[in-house]
């Protein structure tokens, strides 16, 4: 058996209460606990089926064969994500995407700087 985190974000109740029967649920939506290997990967297919597109989850896990001693798995849109570099886990960010008002503001500038 192996310490597992899951987090889920915009999650159904139907996903959290399934999930309050293997693992605790500390905080809304972050689940922690020691299940098998075939459990977690059970666990995480189910999460992958139901969730919905606007949803996110995270789970990190023991695994001996990296340098950092666990392994991440993602899905949905997170603006960090997480890349193995050999062995070593390090977060990679997504660029903001800007809002219209910010673009708006961005494109007036320019037309300032060409008078």
């Amino acid at each position: 058996m192996s310490f597992t985190v899951i987090e889920i974000d915009g999650s159904s109740e139907f996903i959290r209460g399934t999930l309050q029967r293997r693992l605790l649920e500390i905080r809304p939506g972050l689940f922690v606990g020691s299940v098998p290997a075939r459990v977690r990967d059970d666990i995480w297919t189910f999460i992958l089926d139901d969730l919905r597109r606007a949803s996110s989850a995270l789970m990190i896990y023991p695994n001996a064969k990296n340098e950092s001693g666990f392994s991440i798995r993602t899905h949905g849109d997170n603006r960090r994500i997480p890349v193995d570099f050999g062995g070593v886990w390090l977060v990679q960010y997504k660029k903001k995407k800007l809002v219209d008002s910010e673009a708006q503001r961005a494109e007036s500038i320019d037309t300032i700087d060409d008078w």
